[in-house]
């Protein structure tokens, strides 16, 4: 689906939106499911009602030309919310290769991603101002931990191998800037049963602020982009195991992390500035987009 303006604009008064701060992704395992975060994270459905006219008799009036079913303008529905995620930075949804659908991976401004779970919740024990009351204890699977505290500013989740997550950390000085973690470091934690699938009639709470419970992990798969600011990435989608950068000195950078421990990238100066995005285009795997401030 589609947002039309007068739907952003109820969205983003919604959100108290700013561009700085805010990241929308689309669900890639529901169609009309989407990803808002912000000092929260929000999960939104767009619902659409046929709107089929009938006549006196009962029976669909249309003229020939015209469809059988004209639909109405989407409304969008909040699903689930967490307004105690601290420092959000970045996120990333899994791809539909991956088991678990309800959960998301979330980066902090302090380096840390954590891989946290929607847990349902039922709408029988709803309050009477509309609130949900008191929910059950959502699961946080994993938390990612870098050596040196520094925001992370991307996240990438490996549509191919959905067990790497690919995280993009500011730069300080002798330490690498792009880090992927091993999901399957955590084994105990992932072969957990997956949440059911949600729906328009349940809500959905994320939690990734209680993280006593969580598997920690310090040691990445792989470290790259030694002492240089990486700002954006993004996996090759005809390469599963090759990962583009754009980094906070102008240079794109691409590596082929089939070539061991310290690949050597290719690079190219994209920009005069900080390569803020990195995108490929779905039609065409040898087709990428980039933006900077410049």
């Amino acid at each position: 689906g589609t947002l039309t303006d007068g739907q952003w604009r109820r969205l983003s008064t919604m959100l108290g939106y700013n561009k700085k701060t805010s990241v929308i992704e689309w669900s890639a395992t529901n169609a009309n499911c989407f990803v808002v975060g912000t000092s929260s994270v929000r999960l939104y459905e767009l619902q659409y009602k046929e709107d089929v006219r009938v006549g006196a008799q009962g029976y669909l009036v249309r003229a020939w030309h015209e469809p059988p079913v004209v639909q109405q303008e989407p409304t969008i529905s909040l699903l689930g919310v967490n307004s105690d995620v601290q420092n959000f930075q970045c996120m990333a949804l899994p791809p539909d290769s991956y088991p678990f659908a309800n959960q998301i991976a979330v980066g902090l401004s302090t380096g840390k991603v954590v891989v946290a779970g929607f847990e349902e919740a039922s709408r029988d024990n709803a309050t009477t101002d509309g609130s949900l009351g008191p929910q059950k204890p959502v699961r946080v699977m994993t938390e990612f931990v870098p050596h040196h505290s520094r925001s992370c500013n991307a996240l990438a989740w490996n549509h191919f191998n959905p067990n790497y997550i690919a995280a993009g950390l500011e730069k300080v000085r002798n330490a690498y800037s792009v880090v992927v973690w091993d999901l399957m470091a955590a084994p105990s934690k992932l072969k957990e049963r997956a949440a059911p699938v949600p729906s328009s009639t349940s809500s959905l709470i994320l939690d990734v602020s209680g993280l006593s419970g969580a598997k920690r992990i310090t040691k990445p798969a792989i470290e790259l982009g030694n002492s240089e600011a990486t700002v954006a990435l993004a996996w090759l989608p005809a390469t599963p195991m090759s990962l583009a950068s754009g980094t906070g000195s102008r240079w794109l950078r691409v590596y082929d992390l089939r070539d061991g421990a310290n690949p050597n990238p290719s690079s190219v100066i994209a920009h005069q500035k900080s390569v803020n995005g990195v995108h490929f285009n779905p039609f065409n795997d040898s087709q990428l987009l980039t933006y900077s401030d410049d």
